[in-house]
């Protein structure tokens, strides 16, 4: 498995255990913390990027490959759809990239 792969895995994963809207992460008490922070528990799927990867253009790649996957922006399609939805637009990010490599 390649690393694009991988950090997507990351960010389903990260979705997977917790879910939030309107902010990139948030704790257990739903205040906004930072997505690295470790009371984080929550994250969008911005933040989800953020923390599967340091490298700034794995980032803008994982970006691409998911807003492919949208019909607007990822942090509007973040906030105007549930979890089910985001994990689903990941994951054809996923299968979509594992198909072309």
């Amino acid at each position: 498995m390649n690393e694009v792969v991988d950090a997507l895995n990351r960010v389903y994963n990260t979705l997977e255990s917790g879910f939030c809207q309107g902010t990139l992460a948030k704790d257990e008490f739903g205040v906004t913390v930072d997505p690295e922070s470790p009371l984080a528990v929550k994250w969008c799927i911005l933040g989800a990027i953020g923390i599967a990867t340091d490298d700034r253009n794995m980032r803008l790649m994982l970006g691409q490959l998911i807003t492919e996957q949208t019909v607007t922006s990822m942090s509007l399609f973040n906030d105007t759809h549930k979890k089910k939805e985001v994990l689903e637009v990941v994951d054809a990010a996923r299968r979509k990239f594992a198909q072309q490599d």
